[in-house]
């Protein structure tokens, strides 16, 4: 499973999309992951949040952060880096890579 590591007010957290990063953002916002609005910095972050929370979970890596408090701990501009990070491990190697996770 391809991980990317991302920085959180100067603190190193693995980021993968996973079947428990779909459940956290399920449970999180009520929505299936199907219903998720790519075009929507809030449902992009929801996902996000998730992807780092299960990524922290399976690897034993303390993740301290509700989902409010995550979202008081980034901007949207690195939201889009990091979406563009997770699209790059889910097309096999494809997409931009121009960008780099934060």
């Amino acid at each position: 499973m391809k991980t990317v590591k991302i920085t959180i007010e100067n603190k190193e957290y693995p980021m993968r999309a996973t079947m428990g990063a779909m459940d956290i953002f399920k449970k999180e916002t009520g929505k299936d992951p199907s219903e998720m609005n790519q075009e929507s910095p809030v449902d992009m972050t929801a996902f996000i949040y998730g992807c780092v929370k299960s990524a922290c979970r399976k690897d034993k890596v303390d993740f301290p952060y509700s989902l409010d408090e995550f979202m008081d701990s980034v901007d949207v501009e690195t939201i889009l880096s990091w979406s563009d990070e997770l699209s790059r491990l889910t097309d096999n190697g494809g997409g931009d890579s121009k960008k780099k996770a934060k």
